[in-house]
C-alpha cells in the first residue's frame, strides 16, 4: 500500500515535483495546455499521456530505516503509475508528456505527422498541416497538358538539399506552404488558357496559309490552261491565213498579211492578259503570306507577354508564402520560449518550496541536453528542427521552380536549372 505523502518528511527536500504539485492549483500539476500558448487554438485542450502521481512508498523502495534519512536511501522518487515497483517518475508521468502536448506534438501537427506517441495524436491531429507536397497541389487544381508537363520537368530536375525533408520521412516531392495552392493553381490554369489560344491560331495560320496556297496554285493551273486555250484555238486561224496568202501565188498580199498581223496582234495581247493575270495572282499570294506572318508575329509576342504574366505570377504567388514559411521556422523558439514563460509563471513559491525550475531533477530537461526543466529551445527536439530545414528547403525549392519553369517554357527572362 501507498504510504500517505508527509510534508515533514517531503520538506527536508525543498525543491521537488511534489511541492511543485503542491503549489499549483487544486494540489494538481496542470492539465491543459496552457491559454498563453503560440498556436491560440490549442488553448485550454487536454495535455495528453499523464499518468496518476503518487510517492513511492518505503517497502517499494525496500526501506526500513528511520524518516529524514534521504543519505542512507529512503525514498526521494514521486512516481506515476498504479502503485507498483515500476511506475514511472514524475518527469516521465506528468513533465515529458506535458512538454510533448505543448511543443512537440503542435511541430508534429503542423507538419500533418500525427502525435509523437501514436496512441496520443489529439493534439497533432487537430493542427491543419501547413506544408503540401508539389504534385499533390497541382492535381488537386486538376493542371494537365503542357503546363504539367512543364511542371513535371521542374520537380524531377529539383536538386536541391532535401535533408529536412528525408529525416522526417517525407517521401518523394519537394513541399509547398498550403497558402501557395490556390494561386499557384489560378496562374497555371491562365496561363493553360493562354497556351491554347496560342496553339488555336498557330492551326489557324497553318491553315491560312495552305488555304492560299491552294488559292495560288487553283488560279495558276487556270491561268495555264488559258494560255493553252488561246494558243490552241489561234492555230487553226494561222493555217488558214498561211494558206490564202500561198494559193495568191503572190510572195507578198497586202489583205492575207494583214489579217495574219490582226490574229499575231489579237493573241499578244490575250497572252498578255494571262500574264498580268499570273503576276496579280501570284502577289495576291505574297501579300496573303505577309498578312499572316505579321499576325504570326503579334501572337509570338502577345504570347511571350503571357509567358512572363505566368512566370511572374508565379513568383509573386510563391513569395507571398516566404513570410508564412519564416514565422514556421522559428516555431521551435517560439513554443519554447512561450513554454519557458509558462513554466515561470506557475512556479510554486509555497513557503518556498517547489523552485524546481531550471533544476535537472529526473534528468532535467526534455531530451537531457544538459538543460533544467523549462529550460528547453528549439534544440532540444528533432521535430524543431525538422521544421525549421523543411521551412528553407521549400522556399528553395519554390525559388528554383521559377526558375525551371522558365526554362521548360522557354521563358527568356528566367534564370537556370533547379
Amino acid at each position: 500500500m501507498c504510504k500517505a505523502w508527509n510534508r515533514k518528511i517531503a520538506g527536508q527536500r525543498r525543491d521537488n515535483p511534489a511541492d511543485w504539485q503542491a503549489g499549483q492549483e487544486g494540489g494538481k500539476n496542470p492539465l491543459q495546455i496552457n491559454q498563453g500558448h503560440t498556436i491560440g487554438s490549442l488553448h485550454g485542450d487536454a495535455i495528453e499521456g499523464v499518468t496518476d502521481f503518487y510517492k513511492q512508498s518505503t517497502e517499494e523502495a525496500g526501506y526500513d530505516g528511520p524518516a529524514g534519512h534521504l543519505d542512507q536511501g529512503e525514498p526521494d522518487s514521486w512516481k506515476y503509475g498504479t502503485g507498483a515497483a515500476g511506475g514511472v517518475r514524475w518527469k516521465e508521468g506528468y513533465y515529458d508528456p506535458a512538454f510533448i502536448s505543448t511543443n512537440v506534438d503542435p511541430i508534429r501537427g503542423i507538419l500533418g505527422l500525427g502525435g509523437k506517441r501514436e496512441e496520443h495524436s489529439n493534439v497533432a491531429n487537430s493542427i491543419e498541416p501547413e506544408f503540401m507536397d508539389i504534385r499533390t497541389a497541382l492535381q488537386d487544381e486538376g493542371l494537365g497538358g503542357g503546363v504539367m508537363d512543364a511542371f513535371e520537368t521542374a520537380i524531377e530536375g529539383f536538386s536541391g538539399d532535401m535533408s529536412g525533408h528525408q529525416a522526417a520521412g517525407f517521401e518523394g516531392n519537394p513541399v509547398i506552404h498550403k497558402s501557395a495552392k490556390t494561386g499557384l493553381g489560378q496562374a497555371a490554369r491562365g496561363f493553360e488558357n493562354e497556351q491554347a489560344a496560342y496553339d488555336f491560331k498557330q492551326d489557324e495560320f497553318e491553315q491560312q496559309e495552305l488555304d492560299a496556297k491552294d488559292a495560288k496554285d487553283s488560279q495558276m493551273l487556270e491561268h495555264t490552261l488559258n494560255r493553252q486555250n488561246i494558243l490552241s484555238g489561234r492555230l487553226p486561224q494561222y493555217e488558214q491565213s498561211k494558206t490564202a496568202q500561198a494559193r495568191s501565188g503572190m510572195a507578198y498580199s497586202a489583205p492575207a498579211s494583214a489579217e495574219y498581223e490582226g490574229l499575231r496582234e489579237e493573241n499578244v495581247m490575250e497572252l498578255s492578259d494571262v500574264k498580268r493575270a499570273e503576276a496579280t495572282s501570284s502577289s495576291d499570294y505574297d501579300t496573303a503570306i505577309e498578312d499572316i506572318e505579321t499576325g504570326r508575329e503579334a501572337e509570338e509576342i502577345k504570347f511571350e507577354g503571357s509567358k512572363e504574366d505566368f512566370r511572374s505570377g508565379l513568383q509573386n504567388v510563391l513569395g507571398d508564402t516566404e513570410n508564412e514559411v519564416a514565422k514556421l521556422s522559428n516555431m521551435g523558439a517560439n513554443l519554447t520560449r512561450d513554454w519557458k514563460d509558462y513554466g515561470a509563471s506557475i512556479e510554486n513559491d509555497h513557503n518556498d518550496r517547489g523552485r524546481i525550475m531550471g533544476k535537472d531533477r529526473y534528468g532535467g530537461a526534455y531530451g537531457g541536453g544538459g538543460k533544467g526543466l523549462w529550460e528547453e529551445d528549439a534544440g532540444s527536439f528533432e521535430e524543431a528542427g525538422w521544421l525549421t530545414d523543411i521551412s528553407q528547403e521549400s522556399v528553395n525549392f519554390a525559388d528554383r521552380l521559377v526558375a525551371s519553369l522558365g526554362t521548360a517554357l522557354d521563358i527568356g527572362s528566367t534564370g537556370g536549372d533547379v
